[in-house]
């Protein structure tokens, strides 16, 4: 399954997709999709990957920059707020953007140059890549510390969201970005530094 702001999304075993909620956008408009192995949801559209390696979308379309139906051998999709990523198999990163707009648009959908990565994470204004030596790579907007992760080592997962981002560590622990102010202050309103053994994700799109 997966949910945007209001609109909630599920695959079901036969590779067709179901949804409900708001349907402003035509974020709900999935009953002909078939061949579908992953459902990503956000604002207001939705997202399947196929699993012959192409990328079905509903909902917003005014202003995508971006062919998504031009994507070809991807092998996961994240959605972001307002922009969608998908991983290709030979470890390179697409994006579209959503919206126009300096308000919306902070470079995170600059991913182009991004080699060996292993598994991706949308967030509000935010892009991570995890690569395959544990090391994760950054697009996006830095405006609370979210994009500080140049100095992670040894993560196996990632996750982006609006005010700092996520690493799962091989040992089971668990990083995040400080969420900083405009002083420079740390405003992070809660520790993950007592997590541990947390569970291990399985890439088994990744071929060497």
């Amino acid at each position: 399954v997966a949910a945007g702001d209001e609109h909630t999304v599920g695959l079901k075993a036969d590779g067709t997709v179901i949804a409900a909620g708001e349907n402003r956008y035509g974020q709900c408009e999935v009953g002909a999709w078939t061949d579908v192995i992953a459902v990503e949801a956000n604002n207001y559209y939705t997202a399947g990957l196929r699993k012959d390696g192409t990328v079905l979308f509903a909902g917003i379309r005014e202003h995508i920059i971006g062919n998504i139906s031009e994507w070809t051998d991807i092998v996961a999709i994240s959605a972001g707020d307002y922009h969608l990523l998908g991983l290709k198999r030979n470890g390179t990163v697409v994006s579209s953007t959503l919206l126009e707009g300096d308000v919306f648009n902070h470079g995170q959908t600059q991913v182009n140059d991004w080699k060996d990565i292993i598994a991706v994470s949308a967030g509000s204004f935010t892009s991570l890549g995890l690569k395959k030596d544990g090391t994760v790579v950054a697009a996006g907007s830095n405006s609370v510390g979210q994009c500080e992760v140049s100095g992670w080592s040894g993560i196996t997962a990632v996750a982006a969201m609006s005010g700092y981002s996520l690493g799962l560590k091989a040992d089971g622990s668990v990083v995040m970005t400080d969420k900083v102010d405009d002083t420079g202050k740390i405003t992070t309103e809660f520790s993950l530094a007592s997590w541990k053994r947390i569970a291990q994700p399985d890439y088994t799109y990744i071929k060497d």
